[in-house]
């Protein structure tokens, strides 16, 4: 049999049943559901000192073996009852239909609003997309108005008064049909499944559960939550990123506080849906006026600017490229003077991300182009001293602008490396430092 997933609720497991019948043993069963709503996420953390109790001791004898994952999923679905029961009962009342209608949508989904976790099924009715289409609701890349509490319960309501026409004085098979489908319910004659009849026994226990539960109401808990935000419209398409980074609210709290609205941005004004904001972002969002609509456009333009700078930047200037391959004891900074360019021009036409160069790497550079800077003029220094001879081979008196490797060059035969370990030293060296060159060979 194909049907949605039903979220049996924590609810079930408070029973006042010390023997439970083979009913209620399926529903304790299939618990553990938990409601996950970012309205009740906020109503855990706001009502902590109650949900830390045992919740499900309101009067329960049987209920000590309960786990506490158990009660603290009640207590947040019971202030869900509080919520939206009187909002399904005025529209079945408006409509002269069965108010215990209301437990179908408990049944199927805990009322979650967010509640997608069934195939082809989602909100708090569970609506299947033919369904929901046929009985007026939208769902596209945008919207998908079965995550709409209100809007679904219309369509909902509009279903199930279908189903009491085809299946009149059925209640059982209205019901069955709304959790399951039409033709699954029409292949069975007088007699329903046993599956099927202790589906609906579990949707009687659930009533009965409801209606002898305490009367201890959490509607002004609730309250107190939505309070704090305001429903706002928007003239103009906006992005959720938009709304994020101007009004400073997180996305979790947006995606959370609007189901229903599953692109990530706000169509506009949609058939008056509002939208659901703290009100301190309601504040941020009167100041900008209609600045909010152009962010996006304007970041775009900004990071638009900022790449066609860094692109310019990386252009090569007019004039001939040349190959420099490193060298040993080479730094950006003395090849950039060599050619009279800079250190940050090297850098972008070579695509270089740090300062670090390796030897025997190949640099492209412009030395005529139009950004580069003649090299100041060095100071006059004395001259070397010349190279004395000793009995194992030479000194040598290092000069400004010297690396090992244009020192050994003076003396063939012999490598940078042999002046280092010559002279016990790295390639650190400074002007004036007397350096003890070996024989070639030596």
């Amino acid at each position: 049999m194909q049907r949605a997933l039903f979220f049996i609720l924590p609810v079930l497991a408070c029973l006042q049943l010390s023997a439970q019948s083979p009913t209620e043993t399926a529903l304790a069963n299939r618990l553990d559901a938990g409601t996950g709503q970012w309205l009740m996420q906020a109503f855990a953390a706001q009502r902590a000192d109650l949900i830390a109790e045992d919740a499900c001791a309101f009067g329960y004898e049987g209920a000590a073996a309960l786990s506490q994952r158990s009660c603290e999923s009640w207590v947040k679905t019971k202030a869900m009852c509080d919520l939206l029961f009187p909002l399904i009962k005025a529209k079945t009342s408006a409509r002269e239909m069965d108010g215990n209608y209301a437990f179908l949508a408990l049944l199927a989904s805990g009322l979650d609003m967010h509640a997608t976790e069934t195939p082809g099924r989602a909100g708090i009715w569970q609506l299947t997309y033919p369904v929901a289409i046929k009985y007026g609701l939208t769902i596209n890349d945008v919207l998908d108005e079965r995550l709409a509490p209100d809007r679904a319960t219309d369509a909902a309501l509009d279903y199930l008064q279908s189903l009491e026409e085809r299946f009149p004085s059925q209640p059982d098979r209205v019901r069955l049909a709304f959790l399951t489908s039409v033709p699954y319910v029409e292949r069975f004659g007088d007699e329903l499944p046993q599956e099927d009849r202790e589906l609906l026994a579990q949707l009687d226990a659930l009533q009965t559960w409801y209606r002898g539960c305490p009367r201890k109401g959490f509607l002004l808990d609730v309250i107190a939550i939505l309070n704090a935000h305001e429903n706002v419209g928007f003239e103009q398409a906006v992005s959720f990123q938009t709304l994020h980074e101007a009004l400073e609210v997180p996305l979790s709290t947006l995606e959370g506080a609007n189901p229903a609205f599953v692109g990530a941005r706000v169509p506009g004004r949609y058939r008056d849906m509002p939208f659901i904001l703290p009100t301190e972002a309601v504040r941020r969002m009167e100041s900008l006026g209609d600045s909010l609509y152009s962010w996006e456009a304007r970041k775009q333009a900004e990071e638009a600017r900022r790449k066609a700078e860094a692109a310019k930047k990386r252009q090569p200037p007019a004039g001939s490229a040349v190959t420099y391959t490193v060298r040993s004891g080479d730094v950006l900074g003395k090849i950039a003077e060599r050619h009279g360019v800079r250190v940050s021009e090297i850098k972008a036409w070579n695509n270089l991300r740090s300062d670090r160069i390796n030897v025997g790497q190949k640099l492209v550079l412009y030395p005529g182009g139009k950004t580069a800077q003649a090299p100041k003029p060095k100071p006059q220094t004395p001259a070397p001293k010349p190279a004395q001879n000793t009995a194992t081979g030479s000194t040598y008196t290092v000069k400004s602008g010297d690396s090992l490797w244009l020192i050994a060059r003076q003396f063939p035969g012999v490598s940078a490396e042999d002046i280092q370990r010559h002279n016990g030293i790295t390639t650190d060296i400074k002007p004036g430092q007397v350096l003890r060159i070996p024989k070639a060979g030596g």
